[in-house]
């Protein structure tokens, strides 16, 4: 009969003491003296907890010090793994507060983006981000995905555009009614130009995304009113990979606006 994982992770998570013995064995073999000294744990709470992880054969005795078994070696590292991932997760509360999709994102690209979130007196600080970024030296390709198009982000789009940019934009259909309406011009000189890919999706998009130059990438949530609310951005390779897979993902549900 296989073992109840649940019952194993229930047992070490109700004692901060077990999880702190077991990271000081992952350092290093003490005996119960020394791990009472270190851990800051009496040595009768050492001592119990010591028996019931032999018992579950995570820990071993040899000549009177304890060391972690192969067993007890594995549940450590990943539990570490898995904490810190948790806490990733959760320093980005702001983002996955308006993150209102179906959209799963693995915890580690999660962990490897950065958070920027709104603050009282900057209100504005996920679209300031974005614009730095596009900002940042010679852009030569951009892909991104927008819910609405904005002054702000036609005045990024047309500058990245009249330098040449190569560009891919995947935008949801009332956007470009209102590009349509209100830049059309400078919507048909897009269009006819080599450097410029215009997308539409079908349904509504609730997020917002953002790659340049295949080396750096944005993804922020959007509050009730379409607009940028917090965003995650990075550079890892683990980052990179998951926004193109998303972007590409979603453009292929889109159709080309020629």
């Amino acid at each position: 009969m296989a073992e109840d994982p649940f019952e194993h992770i229930a047992f070490l998570t109700s004692s901060q003491n077990r999880i702190t013995i077991l990271q000081q064995l992952a350092d290093s073999p003490a005996r119960q003296s020394d791990l009472a000294r270190w851990c800051d744990i009496s040595k009768t709470t050492v001592h119990r907890a010591i028996d019931a992880m032999e018992e579950r054969g995570w820990v071993a005795e040899a000549d009177g010090e304890y060391q972690l078994t192969a067993l007890g070696t594995a549940l450590i590292t990943h539990y570490d793994e898995f904490e810190k991932s948790f806490a990733s997760v959760l320093r980005k509360r702001a983002f996955f507060e308006h993150f209102d999709t179906d959209v799963e994102i693995p915890t580690d690209v999660v962990t490897d983006f950065e958070l920027t979130a709104p603050v009282s007196g900057d209100p504005h600080a996920t679209m300031e981000v974005f614009r730095n970024k596009a900002r940042e030296g010679d852009i030569d390709w951009f892909a991104g995905i927008l819910p609405i198009m904005s002054p702000g982000y036609i005045e990024i789009a047309e500058n990245m555009f009249d330098a040449g940019a190569q560009m891919e934009l995947v935008v949801a259909q009332g956007a470009v009614n209102a590009m349509q309406s209100n830049y059309g011009d400078d919507l048909e000189r897009a269009l006819g130009a080599d450097n410029f890919n215009l997308y539409i999706y079908p349904g509504q998009l609730q997020m917002a995304l953002a790659t340049f130059d295949r080396d750096r990438a944005m993804i922020a949530s959007v509050d009730d009113n379409d607009q940028l609310h917090a965003g995650l951005d990075g550079g890892s390779d683990t980052v990179l990979n998951w926004t193109t897979r998303m972007f590409e993902s979603i453009r292929a549900q889109s159709q080309p606006l020629m």
